[in-house]
């Protein structure tokens, strides 16, 4: 584990992406990689959505390992962290659903309910103001609440956040062993204070939380920090709000946050980068939309911006390997079937059980990968149980289809900016 080897090993940085219940690939991945990487020393992990409290996971069974007495049992607790954090969480859905299905009712009635009293009470409001000149002030006021009541965005499954009600109930992360761990760990949220609507093609500010200070306008990582990154309109009524400002899930601006996690594994000299990726390149699931997101939102709020910050940081950092590893695609195709949102939001323990052993499949085909002595070449490595695939930054692209909406990779200012 981290600073505690009796030899040598490579260091790595690794990055979880988000994906609702995909993440049980990143269950099996983090597993094998805590447990049998062990010529690896995880010094930095970050991630978004569900892939950043795996990534806590994977921080706090890092932490314990380094103090645990038995040289032997050390992987085995990292391990066994992991796969308790993701037992109890998907035991907690499980267990909650029905209540969360109720809570779902009532909320849509009552947020409903309130949102037509409003509109009714403007209305009326604005017939007693004709006298006096403020009948359009008022109805203006009406049409409003009325957008509102009809606007999807507001249409959303609960009122709260089910990530934040389990971290309440189980205590299953203690934040302060997290911003003392020798392992760095960044996780991001979008900030919808100025532009509320993230689906938006107009630009949003990334708010990083890290247990590391380089940035003052980082946040310290807090159970408020772990809702943020995974606030998803539909899911849940009204963003995180953490010191006046307003966060929705990180994944609209970076999935997961690798600008800055490659940064801080350039700060260290580490040269190795590890992806963890909930959907694989040219999969059928990103041609499935979970409504009323469109096929061009699905594609930029996942893969999309993921491909262009592999390769960025690939460029602009040309001595890295950068291991992009994924589920198998022929799996993950078959997973989805042709409801996706059923797949994503899908926490069975058969079909988590299923995600696991795939997800712990991919990672050990990488670590063969990353082994092989033929691999020594800087670039980009996108590795499932089927294939190894090899990637030149400066020449080659991910072979993904994109149209004009989703555009063209970012710029190098935002690696810059990440990196001051």
């Amino acid at each position: 584990m981290a600073n505690s080897r009796s030899q040598p090993n490579t260091p790595i940085a690794v990055g979880f992406q988000g994906g609702a219940m995909l993440g049980g690939y990143l269950w099996g991945m983090a597993a094998q990689i805590a447990e049998h990487w062990t010529n690896a020393e995880i010094c930095v992990g970050g991630g978004t959505s569900i892939g950043g409290a795996t990534a806590i996971s994977l921080v706090k069974g890092l932490t314990l390992a380094d103090k645990h007495p038995v040289l032997s049992q050390k992987r085995l607790v990292a391990r066994q962290t992991i796969d308790d954090f993701w037992n109890q969480f998907s035991s907690y859905l499980q267990e909650k659903q029905n209540h969360v299905l109720a809570d779902s009712l009532v909320h849509h009635a009552l947020s409903k309910a309130e949102d037509l009293m409003r509109c009714w009470g403007t209305a009326s409001i604005s017939m007693l103001r004709i006298p006096t000149g403020g009948f359009m002030e008022g109805m203006s006021d009406s049409f409003r609440h009325a957008s509102q009541f009809l606007n999807p965005q507001n249409h959303s499954l609960v009122g709260y956040s089910i990530m934040g009600r389990f971290l309440e109930s189980s205590k299953i992360f203690d934040f302060d062993q997290i911003a003392g761990s020798m392992v760095g760990l960044f996780l991001n949220a979008t900030d919808v204070s100025i532009n509320t609507n993230p689906f938006s093609a107009a630009p949003h500010q990334e708010q990083i939380f890290s247990n590391r200070q380089h940035n003052r306008l980082w946040l310290p990582i807090t159970q408020q920090a772990v809702e943020a990154t995974g606030n998803l309109p539909y899911v849940e009524a009204r963003p995180t709000q953490i010191n006046e400002r307003r966060y929705r899930d990180g994944a609209f601006v970076s999935n997961p946050p690798l600008l800055q996690l490659a940064a801080e594994a350039d700060r260290q000299g580490i040269r190795d980068v590890v992806v963890l990726r909930t959907r694989p390149t040219n999969s059928l699931a990103d041609e499935r939309i979970m409504p009323p997101v469109t096929q061009n939102h699905t594609r930029a709020f996942f893969n999309g911006k993921t491909d262009d910050h592999v390769m960025e940081i690939a460029r602009a950092f040309p001595k890295m390997r950068i291991w992009v590893i994924e589920p198998s695609r022929l799996e993950i195709d078959k997973d989805a079937g042709t409801d996706m949102q059923k797949v994503e939001f899908d926490y069975s323990s058969a079909t988590l059980a299923k995600r696991r052993t795939i997800g712990f499949n991919a990672a050990a085909a990488a670590q063969k990968a990353f082994n092989d002595p033929q691999n020594r070449a800087s670039g980009v490595y996108i590795v499932s149980s089927e294939e190894v695939r090899y990637l030149n930054p400066f020449v080659d692209r991910f072979a993904i289809a994109r149209d004009a909406t989703q555009g063209t990779a970012r710029s190098g200012r935002g690696l810059l900016d990440a990196r001051a």
